[in-house]
């Protein structure tokens, strides 16, 4: 079987250096060319691993040789980049978000199809055996009908984090705060678990940093089968939490991390809701069930292991292009009706959500002079309004 041949876009920061680590260990794999907006940060990686550097990603893309372009680019070169890989001939595997919008994702996606090509986003977390064994629990029933999802995911951020690269933070480089940037890979594995919502309300703000968009989102998800569900983000909250929970008739799903929980009651909620008499405050018993901790977790090298395989293979990889906007439009759709100031319908509006996320939304009011150190934002002074 031939190696997939790779070439790999944004290679200085911490997320391009992980996928070429990835890259180099995965067997059927074979990194050719690197390339960065800082060409002497890329002729350093190129050195050190014993690749070549291009110029720029234009002539990555024009490169014969190259099989596959992996994409870490910032979040607002992912769909055009995809797009100019793809019409060359190229497979494409994409950090995420696949793009900057729903509507770009769509492009990219007919793109794969018209060209036939493979296109795979980048979400280890997916892989993880926790992850994988709580998928295999809501796909054999084993929760029974559901009533309620939770998901919480912090991830503290300082000023400086956004301030080190100035398109973070941004609606015209990242697409949104918190709810694009950090918390993308946890609406993954919620659509990935429950599939998508019909209905979203939310509300953004940005509580603690000196930034265009949220550092803070809450939305309130409306399922088919009248199953509810809440998510909540931020990078202001410390120490973080970050779990993922599923009250069923049959049982409780809480995952965290690597760390998968089943709360079972002795007797289904709903029967037991009209069965028990014995007072006015009964409970049924549950048991805890923790699953074991497997010996290994998921990495990025698993995503381009199964990546490699399904371009070999002729198949979809597991993080393929269509799962993996699943959660871009979940995104979208919260940012949106943040926006709006009322709830909002999957699949979202094409044209409503490409304006709006176009032209952003200050987070802050714009008369408002950026904080110093003796004067920080006032708590909830981001709140979007309708």
């Amino acid at each position: 079987m031939k190696p997939v041949r790779f070439g790999v876009a944004g290679v200085c920061g911490a997320i391009g250096g992980t996928n070429v680590r990835a890259i180099r260990e995965t067997p059927g794999a074979e990194l050719v060319t690197v390339t960065d907006l800082n060409e002497g940060g890329a002729a350093q990686v190129a050195a050190a691993v014993g690749c070549e550097a291009l110029r720029n990603f234009d002539w990555i893309v024009k490169r014969a040789d190259i099989g596959a372009v992996c994409l870490c680019t910032p979040t607002r070169e992912h769909g055009k980049q995809a797009l100019a890989a793809l019409k060359a001939g190229k497979h494409v595997l994409v950090e995420r978000p696949l793009a900057l919008t729903v509507d770009e994702a769509d492009k990219v996606l007919a793109a794969a199809e018209k060209a036939g090509k493979t296109v795979g986003v980048m979400y280890p977390e997916r892989l993880r055996p926790a992850a994988r064994a709580a998928a295999a629990a809501m796909s054999q029933g084993r929760l029974g009908a559901i009533y309620r999802v939770t998901l919480v995911h912090t991830a503290f951020r300082t000023q400086h984090a956004f301030d080190a690269a100035p398109w973070r933070g941004t609606w015209a480089g990242a697409g949104g705060g918190v709810v694009m940037q950090q918390g993308l890979p946890f609406l993954d594995l919620l659509a990935c678990l429950m599939g998508l919502p019909k209905r979203v309300a939310a509300w953004t703000a940005t509580q603690t940093h000196s930034i265009e968009t949220e550092d803070m989102a809450t939305a309130m998800l409306e399922f088919e089968g009248g199953a509810q569900g809440m998510v909540h983000f931020n990078t202001t909250q410390a120490p973080g939490e970050s779990y993922l929970e599923i009250v069923g008739d049959l049982a409780t799903l809480r995952l965290s991390g690597a760390d998968l929980r089943f709360y079972r009651p002795a007797t289904p909620l709903k029967r037991f809701i009209y069965a028990d008499r014995s007072h006015i405050y009964a409970s049924p018993e549950c048991t805890e069930q923790h699953a074991p901790p497997a010996q290994a977790d998921a990495t990025h090298a698993d995503v381009v292991a199964d990546f490699v395989y399904a371009v070999q293979h002729n198949r979809a990889p597991q993080c393929d292009g269509a799962s993996g906007m699943k959660s871009l439009e979940l995104a979208d759709a919260i940012l949106v009706s943040a926006m709006l100031g009322k709830p909002v319908d999957l699949p979202v509006n094409r044209s409503a959500a490409k304006r709006l996320l176009k032209q952003g939304k200050p987070a802050q009011p714009a008369a408002s002079a950026p904080p110093s150190s003796a004067s920080p934002p006032q708590a909830g002074s981001g709140k979007m309004k309708a």
